[in-house]
């Protein structure tokens, strides 16, 4: 099988990230509030691929010094 198109590197990540402070019962949680293209299904009549919207949510953590990661999961 031979396929022409981008490569899955070539595609950037579409995820938009947007910062939530939530009160709850005088206790603030930092939060990300996340949405975007979170996946890819496939048609298994005819193989054809469709883009996953979706929506999820983060906690922020405080900043590690032994990794460079963005400090949330």
């Amino acid at each position: 099988m031979y396929f022409f198109g981008p490569e899955p590197a070539n595609i950037p990540a579409v995820i938009s990230t947007v910062p939530v402070d939530w009160d709850y019962h005088n206790e603030v949680f930092n939060l990300n509030f996340r949405a975007g293209i979170t996946g890819v299904s496939q048609d298994p009549s005819d193989g054809t691929l469709a883009p996953v919207m979706s929506w999820f949510v983060t906690h922020v953590l405080p900043p590690n010094p032994f990794n460079d990661e963005d400090g949330d999961y």
